[in-house]
């Protein structure tokens, strides 16, 4: 069954850990060191390796080499200064040793665009959002990889300029104002078309807006395909594509929102919250107090794309939502992550088990699923300062089982039975 599936798969894992490592206003819990490594067994238990955090300066955002045989993966430095330079920041190339979960550091790039705040990669380019940019303008960089896996150079840059400014802030009544002043990426998803054709999607939480951009085979961007407009002061962050690539799940942080998108036809076509009606932030004063709100961070799909999930911070849940054949959501529920401020997110191999991030309260907690996608409330497994996000190293996630219209550029979830789409324990 799935569960034994899942052992197989995921019985001693190797995982890599990115960590806060600096004060900053968003950060009220102990920072980080830098890279943390563990192993977890098949009912997401985890336990150290016993080796010394790779000290790294805030490697907020990783992602794995999609080779099996290359052990090496990236991760961004999400600082607005890098070396003495205002609106710089990095990337670095990471490699490990399966049997220890030693980790080396290959390299790093400084990148223009300050706060790099999340990377892709197919494993012959790195795709990299800045979220600062550089004079008021969004940035996107396409960065070559060496044969060995290094970072070389910046191949291309993308940049952008739109920004919703004070009509986001009055769409919103005025909370968390300022957030919309410039562009603003936060994400640089790459996949692939059937026809080989590389195209990045690319969620501007100052702009309202998901762009869709295209790579030529040398690392260009040979257009701006389109640009997709969401609801003036939505604030989009992160998106999940589907297997078939018929439809984009783009969260939007600031209004903890899904806009469920038309690919094809490049128009949005359900809005769909991701919060209760009713918001307890008892439990997290910085959003309480100062925030106002609780605002979205993370969405995935569980493998067979029939379950959405998407994290709220403040509010410190996993919100869950059923996939319709059609694509469209049904929401489910909500289930308590365990600690403050999840951020990203962990899914098991099978979806047998989600890891939250909870970042203010150093801890990861662990959500079984059970075979129908039904989940129990989050219980701590691990103490790690500041967590942001977390990746498989060894074994990598595994490789499709169908052809698909688009692929995720590098690895890509197995199959799961159409009836995991589940129901929670807290219904909306």
């Amino acid at each position: 069954d799935r569960r034994k599936r899942g052992v197989a798969r995921s019985g001693r894992m190797l995982v890599a850990i990115g960590t806060y490592t600096e004060p900053a206003p968003h950060l009220k819990g102990e920072c980080g060191v830098g890279v943390y490594t563990f192993r977890v067994d098949a009912e997401g238990r985890m336990t150290a390796t016993g080796q010394p955090p790779l000290p790294m300066l805030c490697p907020s955002y990783l992602v794995r080499h999609p080779s099996p045989d290359r052990h090496v993966f990236y991760a961004v430095h999400e600082t607005d200064a890098w070396e003495g330079r205002e609106g710089w920041s990095a990337v670095s190339a990471v490699s490990f040793d399966t049997s220890t979960g030693a980790l080396t550091l290959m390299n790093t790039l400084p990148i223009p665009g300050g706060v790099a705040c999340h990377l892709d990669t197919d494993g012959q380019l790195l795709t990299v959002a800045c979220y600062m940019g550089q004079e008021g303008k969004g940035m996107v960089h396409a960065i070559a990889l060496g044969d060995d896996g290094s970072v070389k150079e910046v191949v291309d840059t993308a940049t952008f300029a739109a920004a919703s400014g004070k009509r986001g802030d009055d769409a919103r009544d005025g909370i968390d104002a300022g957030r919309q002043d410039t562009s603003h990426p936060h994400m640089a998803c790459l996949v692939r078309k059937a026809d080989g054709q590389l195209v990045v999607l690319v969620p501007d939480l100052g702009g309202d807006c998901l762009h869709f951009l295209t790579l030529d085979s040398h690392g260009k961007f040979a257009g701006h395909r389109t640009t997709i407009e969401l609801p003036v002061g939505s604030g989009p962050r992160h998106v999940a594509v589907d297997v078939g690539g018929a439809r984009a799940y783009v969260l939007c942080e600031l209004k903890s929102s899904v806009q469920v998108v038309d690919v094809e036809q490049a128009r949005v076509i359900q809005d769909i919250r991701a919060l209760p009606e009713t918001v307890d932030l008892s439990g997290n004063p910085f959003f309480r107090d100062t925030v106002k709100q609780s605002e979205s961070a993370a969405i995935k799909l569980l493998p067979g794309d029939r379950t959405l999930l998407a994290s709220n911070r403040g509010h410190d849940s996993l919100a869950f939502f059923s996939v319709a054949d059609d694509g469209g959501l049904t929401a489910e529920g909500h289930v308590a992550t365990g600690g403050r401020t999840p951020r990203d997110f962990f899914v098991g191999p099978l979806g047998e088990y989600v890891l939250a991030m909870n970042q203010d309260s150093g801890s990861i907690a662990v959500i079984a699923l059970d075979a129908d996608g039904r989940p129990s409330d989050g219980r701590e497994v691990a103490r790690v300062p500041a967590p942001v996000t977390m990746i498989a190293l060894d074994p990598p996630a595994p490789p499709p089982t169908e052809s698909r219209a688009w692929t995720s550029a590098g690895a890509a979830p197995l199959k799961r039975p159409a009836s995991a789409a589940g129901g929670v324990l807290k219904k909306p």
